[in-house]
Protein backbone atom coordinates (compact mmCIF):
# COMPACT_ATOMS: atom_id res chain seq x y z
CA UNK A 1 0.00 0.00 0.00
CA UNK A 2 2.91 1.88 0.61
CA UNK A 3 3.36 2.65 -3.47
CA UNK A 4 -0.37 3.68 -3.41
CA UNK A 5 0.72 6.86 -1.65
CA UNK A 6 3.67 8.25 -3.92
CA UNK A 7 1.21 10.95 -5.85
CA UNK A 8 -0.33 11.76 -2.23
CA UNK A 9 -0.16 15.17 -2.27
CA UNK A 10 2.55 16.79 0.78
CA UNK A 11 -1.09 18.77 2.46
CA UNK A 12 -2.47 15.26 2.49
CA UNK A 13 0.69 13.20 3.58
CA UNK A 14 1.33 15.53 6.32
CA UNK A 15 -2.26 15.70 8.27
CA UNK A 16 -2.19 11.66 7.89
CA UNK A 17 0.90 12.17 9.93
CA UNK A 18 -0.51 14.25 12.42
CA UNK A 19 -3.59 12.44 12.20
CA UNK A 20 -2.00 9.08 13.14
CA UNK A 21 -0.21 10.15 15.52
CA UNK A 22 -3.20 11.89 17.22
CA UNK A 23 -4.62 8.42 17.46
CA UNK A 24 -1.77 6.92 18.61
CA UNK A 25 -0.86 4.78 15.52
CA UNK A 26 2.45 5.36 15.67
CA UNK A 27 3.63 2.52 13.17
CA UNK A 28 1.38 5.00 10.57
CA UNK A 29 2.34 7.91 11.71
CA UNK A 30 6.19 6.95 11.29
CA UNK A 31 5.41 5.38 7.94
CA UNK A 32 4.33 8.30 6.17
CA UNK A 33 6.75 11.06 7.99
CA UNK A 34 9.54 8.77 6.55
CA UNK A 35 7.36 8.96 3.34
CA UNK A 36 7.38 13.04 3.11
CA UNK A 37 10.44 13.51 5.02
CA UNK A 38 12.10 12.00 1.83
CA UNK A 39 9.95 14.14 -0.29
CA UNK A 40 10.19 17.39 1.30
CA UNK A 41 12.65 17.17 4.55
CA UNK A 42 11.55 21.14 5.63
CA UNK A 43 8.53 20.09 7.56
CA UNK A 44 9.98 20.49 11.41
CA UNK A 45 6.52 19.31 12.38
CA UNK A 46 6.98 15.80 10.82
CA UNK A 47 10.37 15.59 11.99
CA UNK A 48 9.25 16.05 15.44
CA UNK A 49 6.32 13.40 14.98
CA UNK A 50 8.70 10.81 13.48
CA UNK A 51 10.77 11.41 15.90
CA UNK A 52 8.04 10.93 19.00
CA UNK A 53 6.94 7.96 16.84
CA UNK A 54 9.99 6.32 16.66
CA UNK A 55 11.02 6.85 20.40
CA UNK A 56 7.41 5.29 20.97
CA UNK A 57 7.82 2.19 19.14
CA UNK A 58 11.45 2.05 20.75
CA UNK A 59 13.52 2.68 17.90
CA UNK A 60 16.06 5.20 19.02
CA UNK A 61 18.56 5.36 16.54
CA UNK A 62 15.59 6.67 13.97
CA UNK A 63 14.18 8.81 16.42
CA UNK A 64 17.71 10.24 17.55
CA UNK A 65 18.39 11.00 13.93
CA UNK A 66 15.35 13.24 13.53
CA UNK A 67 15.82 14.53 16.85
CA UNK A 68 19.24 15.57 16.10
CA UNK A 69 18.11 17.34 12.49
CA UNK A 70 15.55 19.08 14.40
CA UNK A 71 18.33 20.25 17.15
CA UNK A 72 20.44 21.38 13.93
CA UNK A 73 17.59 23.37 12.57
CA UNK A 74 16.67 24.90 15.87
CA UNK A 75 18.95 24.61 18.52
CA UNK A 76 17.12 26.16 21.20
CA UNK A 77 13.54 24.97 20.56
CA UNK A 78 12.26 23.53 24.01
CA UNK A 79 10.05 20.35 22.88
CA UNK A 80 12.27 19.91 20.78
CA UNK A 81 15.53 19.78 23.22
CA UNK A 82 13.43 18.07 25.82
CA UNK A 83 12.76 14.69 23.55
CA UNK A 84 16.92 14.67 22.45
CA UNK A 85 17.45 14.58 26.07
CA UNK A 86 15.02 12.03 26.97
CA UNK A 87 16.00 9.76 23.84
CA UNK A 88 19.60 10.25 24.87
CA UNK A 89 18.57 9.54 28.19
CA UNK A 90 16.79 6.46 27.03
CA UNK A 91 19.23 5.63 24.54
CA UNK A 92 22.17 5.46 27.14
CA UNK A 93 24.38 8.66 25.49
CA UNK A 94 24.22 10.29 28.90
CA UNK A 95 27.36 12.70 28.03
CA UNK A 96 25.22 13.99 25.32
CA UNK A 97 22.38 14.07 27.62
CA UNK A 98 24.24 16.20 30.39
CA UNK A 99 25.49 18.68 27.36
CA UNK A 100 22.14 19.17 25.90
CA UNK A 101 20.49 19.35 29.51
CA UNK A 102 23.40 21.92 30.73
CA UNK A 103 21.71 24.31 27.39
CA UNK A 104 18.48 23.86 28.85
CA UNK A 105 19.49 24.65 32.19
CA UNK A 106 21.51 27.71 31.21
CA UNK A 107 17.94 28.91 28.96
CA UNK A 108 15.20 27.60 30.99
CA UNK A 109 16.24 27.26 34.52
CA UNK A 110 12.91 27.00 36.01
CA UNK A 111 11.38 25.07 33.73
CA UNK A 112 9.51 21.58 35.60
CA UNK A 113 10.11 19.54 32.51
CA UNK A 114 14.10 20.53 32.16
CA UNK A 115 14.22 19.91 36.46
CA UNK A 116 12.49 16.19 35.74
CA UNK A 117 15.22 15.18 33.20
CA UNK A 118 17.91 16.49 35.24
CA UNK A 119 16.14 14.06 37.95
CA UNK A 120 16.00 10.97 35.58
CA UNK A 121 19.70 11.97 34.69
CA UNK A 122 21.15 11.94 38.15
CA UNK A 123 18.84 8.41 38.72
CA UNK A 124 20.80 7.34 35.98
CA UNK A 125 24.33 8.16 36.66
CA UNK A 126 24.00 7.16 40.05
Amino acid sequence: WIGRLEPTPHPLLRELVHTSYGARDYVRAALYAEILIVRNPAFEDVLHLASLSRKRLGNYDAALDHGERLHARRPGHLPYMLNLVDLHLHAGSLQRADVLLGLLEAQQPTEERVQKLRRYYQERVE
